[in-house]
């Protein structure tokens, strides 16, 4: 899975965001998905210390919705939100066993 998240703690904002710009990211999820042959490609919106699929991959085995939402704690995306920087995980089982991946344990 690939994820994109935004951060921001006015939910407001991304009512505002033109469909244009929505296309466009489900465009990329979609791209990505297929290119890193993934399930999901997912751009994701926090807040507090909730997650949230803002745009999911149209792909076959994607089993993420627009709207789910978990906590993500202890999830791949926490570390990536606090350090803001890039996380690669080449061989996720043997690299990083104390995080996990999002699962379907969504709210």
């Amino acid at each position: 899975m690939a994820t994109i998240t935004i951060n921001h703690n006015t939910p407001n904002l991304f009512e505002k965001i033109p469909d244009g710009f929505l296309k466009k990211w489900q465009e990329i999820a979609d791209l990505i998905a297929n290119i890193m042959e993934v399930p999901a490609a997912l751009i994701m919106k926090t807040e507090n210390e909730m997650m949230e699929v803002f745009t999911s991959s149209n792909t076959g085995n994607n089993s993420y919705k627009v709207g789910d939402k978990e906590h993500w704690y202890g999830l791949y995306c926490e570390t990536v939100i606090k350090t803001q920087k890039k996380l690669r995980i080449p061989n996720a089982p043997v690299s990083y066993t104390h995080l996990t991946l999002p699962t379907k344990r969504i709210v």
